[in-house]
């Protein structure tokens, strides 16, 4: 195929300059028209078309678009694929107010409503700037690790409420402190609501009423974390502690007899639970991280929505882009139980912003786009949470789009690529990898 590649042609003291859009064209130009106004040697046009096309080599260029590793703010890089927010245990929320106050109970058993652990600490100020702040619906997040020997795949954020009260509602005084130094089942600095409500560091049982809950609306207790609560589309029990575990204070203890189980005193029950404590690995640069259980939520990929780059200055003109390949990495899927209340998207949609492509859509976002990416589906026995989706066409391509050649060509030298969902909006797709083919001529 022959490209534009502009033509300069000397005829006697004057030079003629020319576009050659087609072997015909030229012909019929040199032929018809310069033939009886100035007699030419047909060799030598014939030998100043081969030079000139000679420098127009059509070649196919190889180009992966993904996140970038420049130009980016240092919130927007990361090292790792999600980081740690906070630890949570799991708590239901009274259906009811109870005297205008939204209420929180804390649960030894599974629901799909979780709190940070320790109401004290991650009530400061300061745990505003902590990711668990910044969860909206949507979000993946993960509790627990190896460590904890409990741990979850990827769950999605599907609602984000604030808490008036949180109640004690197992059969156990629990610490809501990390602090060390409170020993519950000794009573050992602890105190009550009634006693220093300002100072409060642990729930009484239900058997006693007055001090069996903390109140997030008094001593700015919402100037953190502390009272948010978040519902996912799975159930899990992050309160309870594994069994046989020892405290940290007695991790040198030998069990009992052939049981293998720790005494009483040496064991970590919930009334001790800030005493379940695992030593900070290398990876770890966070105290709280250390206590049951962990939470994690996925970096977000910011300003992603758009994948841009740039070709070198040497590409004259790109004549076609062949989409080759594509991996989703932690594609959020929320699962058929909640599709009713959160949107699942089963395509994405590729548009390239320099360019008009040629899908024909109902869809009125993904007609005209460059191509159309399924991305999963909805079952009653597919996977939830996060799914990775990955495809390749070496030979044939997924998609092709040819750039149309005349005087009013465009002239591409730069991709820029949005991915949007089947509203026109930027879609969640986690981490997305992309690898073109393209026919470019150098000149």
């Amino acid at each position: 195929m022959l490209h534009a590649c502009k033509l300069s042609i000397k005829i006697g003291l004057r030079v003629y300059n020319c576009h050659a859009w087609s072997m015909c064209v030229l012909v019929v130009v040199v032929y018809r028209r310069l033939w009886k106004i100035f007699p030419i040697n047909t060799v030598s046009v014939e030998a100043h078309l081969s030079m000139s096309f000679a420098s127009c080599d059509t070649e196919s260029l190889d180009v992966f678009v993904t996140k970038p590793d420049t130009g980016l703010s240092n919130e927007q890089r990361y090292v790792y694929d999600d980081k740690f927010c906070c630890t949570v245990q799991s708590v239901r929320i009274n259906p009811v107010l109870d005297d205008l106050n939204l209420d929180a109970i804390i649960v030894p058993h599974i629901s799909d409503w979780i709190m940070p652990t320790w109401s004290v600490e991650y009530a400061d100020v300061e745990e505003r700037s902590n990711l668990y702040a910044q969860l909206k619906p949507g979000d993946l997040i993960r509790v627990g690790n190896a460590a904890t020997a409990g741990s979850t795949k990827y769950m999605t954020v599907l609602e984000v409420r604030e808490v008036d009260r949180l109640f004690n509602g197992t059969s156990y005084a629990l610490p809501i402190t990390k602090s060390i130094n409170v020993d519950v089942s000794t009573l050992t600095n602890t105190v009550t609501l009634t006693a220093n409500e300002a100072n409060q560091n642990y729930l009484t049982t239900s058997d006693d009423a007055t001090n069996s809950y903390i109140d997030f609306t008094k001593h700015d207790r919402k100037a953190g974390i502390a009272h948010i609560a978040i519902r996912v589309n799975a159930s899990l029990n992050c309160t309870l502690l594994p069994e046989n575990i020892p405290r940290y204070t007695k991790i040198k203890e030998k069990t009992v007899d052939e049981t293998n189980a720790y005494d009483a005193d040496v064991v970590a029950s919930l009334a001790v639970r800030n005493l379940a404590i695992l030593p900070i690995t290398t990876s770890q640069n966070n105290p709280f991280e250390n206590a049951y259980y962990p939470l994690y939520t996925t970096e977000e990929w910011d300003d992603a929505a758009s994948l841009n780059i740039s070709l070198d200055n040497t590409v004259k003109q790109c004549t076609s882009i062949t989409l080759v390949g594509y991996s989703l990495t932690n594609k959020r899927q929320v699962g058929v139980q909640h599709s009713h209340e959160m949107q699942s998207d089963d395509y994405l949609i590729l548009r390239i912003k320099q360019l008009e492509g040629r899908i024909v859509s109902n869809n009125r976002f993904a007609n005209g786009a460059f191509a159309i990416i399924p991305t999963g589906f909805n079952s009653t026995t597919g996977q939830t949470g996060a799914q990775d989706h990955a495809r390749f066409d070496h030979v044939e391509g997924i998609a092709t789009l040819k750039i149309r050649e005349g005087p009013h060509q465009t002239r591409v030298r730069n991709l820029t690529i949005d991915v949007l969902d089947r509203f026109g909006q930027p879609a969640y797709f986690g981490r997305l990898h992309l690898w073109f083919k393209l026919n470019v001529t150098r000149g």
